[in-house]
């Protein structure tokens, strides 16, 4: 922080599944944004495997200081 103003986070709604894309295209504008992950295992017919995935789905948090 700097000074006696904090910084101020939005949580802004994105379609779901689509939380990495926006996080990369507000990145690439310069944009301060998080999007918090967990590693959950998901299941295909064929096998199983470990994904990262939003841990608030549907949702990037950007920070404007």
């Amino acid at each position: 922080m700097h000074g006696t103003d904090p910084a101020a986070w939005y949580a802004i709604w994105t379609r779901s599944r689509h939380e990495q894309v926006v996080r990369q295209q507000l990145d690439q504008k310069g944009i301060d944004v998080f999007l918090p992950t967990v590693l959950k295992w998901s299941r295909w017919k064929d096998r199983k495997k470990q994904v990262s995935w939003p841990l608030f789905p549907g949702y990037c948090l950007l920070c404007e200081v």
